[in-house]
């Protein structure tokens, strides 16, 4: 009797996922913004993922950038930060994610530990003048927005129009705006450039707080920097 291999679930990118002895997801994925594959641990850094590629604030992300080596007492300790993301503008942010729930699980002895080796990570850190910022999955995974930026990356073609192609495209429909996602879809179609890579580069927007829909109203970005969300308000990114 021949035996069955069974292969890991394939991604919604084609990329396939498997599970180490640990139970987290790694895998990796087709990154537009780095022109390579990024490799993530965690269906959190996935998420991540994805709003670093939405987000016209991030010019480009590395994951496991650097291992940074802080004093602890005597002790010489490690971290590396899951990514780095270069911002517009070129200011580079280490970033670190965290469940909200461990977060707030300070009384444990194993969270205080925890917490005591932040604090002397922080403290070397800001020393050195490295930014670095804490993203929970309360604010990485808020709904609809995720869903709908995922949606919206799925759909864009790889090949991602030039800002010279895509002002142009703008130009030729802004006096029609604001309108429904079909019409203005349709009016883009002798231009060449979709929709989707326009919401991408922040030329256009769309509600993030309902699903996006054929009769979803598409506006003009009125943001000099088409910075149309935030990964995170909080911090100014």
């Amino acid at each position: 009797m021949l035996m069955q291999i069974r292969r890991p679930p394939v991604s919604a990118e084609g990329r396939r996922h498997f599970r180490a002895n640990t139970g987290v997801v790694r895998g990796k994925f087709p990154s537009r913004k780095n022109a390579r594959m990024v490799y993530h641990r965690g269906l959190l850094e996935l998420d991540a993922i994805y709003l670093f590629e939405s987000s016209p604030l991030v010019e480009s992300y590395r994951e496991r950038p650097v291992r940074v080596l802080y004093p602890d007492g005597g002790q010489l300790r490690g971290y590396t930060p899951p990514f780095e993301v270069v911002l517009r503008g070129g200011e580079k942010v280490l970033v670190e994610l965290q469940y909200a729930r461990s977060a707030q699980q300070v009384g444990a002895p194993q969270e205080s530990a925890r917490s005591h080796r932040r604090d002397r990570l922080a403290a070397h850190l800001l020393r050195s003048g490295t930014r670095w910022v804490t993203l929970t999955d309360l604010e990485l995974r808020g709904q609809p927005r995720l869903a709908v930026l995922k949606d919206i990356y799925r759909q864009a073609p790889r090949n991602i129009p030039t800002a010279h192609a895509a002002a142009a495209a703008v130009a030729s429909i802004q006096t029609f705006l604001p309108e429904r996602f079909d019409v203005v879809a349709l009016r883009l179609a002798p231009t060449g450039v979709d929709i989707y890579s326009l919401l991408l580069g922040g030329f256009l927007t769309c509600t993030l707080d309902a699903p996006l829909t054929r009769e979803t109203p598409i506006h003009l970005s009125k943001e000099a920097g088409h910075d149309w969300f935030h990964v995170s308000q909080q911090h100014g990114f």
